[in-house]
């Protein structure tokens, strides 16, 4: 497999990340394009399973790939939100820190929130009720994984309630990277079960078509996960 030249200064699993990515962007690997699995790339590259499972999750995270369970490791192709990603590479790969993804979120989010509290439709009210009891029976099964998934998808769902575009994409382009980093992160099934009652008063004011204590709810909820870090 032919390589980029690794800096004495670069770790392996940025350098595999990089690597990667300029096979992408070169187009030696194209979009739909499987990878080789995990066991081929680990032996190809001399490091251990771990490393390529690592380096896989933040091409992930910056939608340069996706994983289809059971099938492999894709290529993707490229949207729209591929404008916001070379900011997200650079975030993602120094490790900047997430309090600054959470106040960008908090400016954002209680935008979404306050649109959707005026022009939220009971069908999309019941989808928000549906994810808060999903949530709640992964906190009572201690299912921390399904709990994050379920929690991005909740704040997907109030961003796609604000029927802004612009609003919606920016947001799932930086939940991509929250989603990544909160995996990352030990966050404790009993901070999650504070997270959860903030859902449930963002709810209830989207339900009340309250707009300011949407945005408010949404401001309490993300200050609250910002300051967990």
């Amino acid at each position: 497999m032919n390589m980029i030249a690794r800096s004495p200064s670069q770790n392996l699993n940025d350098f595999i990340v990089e690597d990667i990515r300029e096979k992408v962007l070169s187009g030696k690997y194209t979009p739909g394009m499987k990878l080789p699995n995990e066991f081929e790339l680990a032996e190809s590259y001399g490091v251990c399973r771990y490393t390529i499972r690592e380096a896989v999750k933040k091409l992930v995270a910056i939608g340069i790939l996706n994983v289809k369970r059971g099938r492999g490791t894709f290529v993707n192709d490229t949207g729209s939100s591929s404008y916001f990603k070379p900011l997200l590479e650079k975030l993602i790969l120094s490790d900047k820190d997430i309090v600054e993804i959470f106040e960008a979120r908090i400016a954002i989010e209680q935008k979404t929130a306050s649109l959707a509290s005026k022009y939220a439709e009971p069908k999309a009210i019941c989808s928000l009720e549906q994810s808060l009891s999903l949530m709640s029976d992964a906190l009572s099964n201690n299912d921390l994984q399904t709990y994050n998934k379920q929690d991005a998808l909740f704040h997907s769902k109030v961003a796609a309630m604000s029927q802004n575009r612009i609003l919606d994409e920016i947001l799932r382009v930086l939940s991509d990277l929250v989603s990544y980093t909160i995996e990352k992160s030990s966050i404790s099934m009993k901070k999650n079960i504070n997270s959860f009652q903030g859902h449930i008063k963002i709810v209830e004011a989207i339900k009340e078509k309250d707009s300011q204590k949407a945005a408010d709810a949404m401001i309490e909820h993300l200050s609250y996960c910002k300051e967990l870090f």
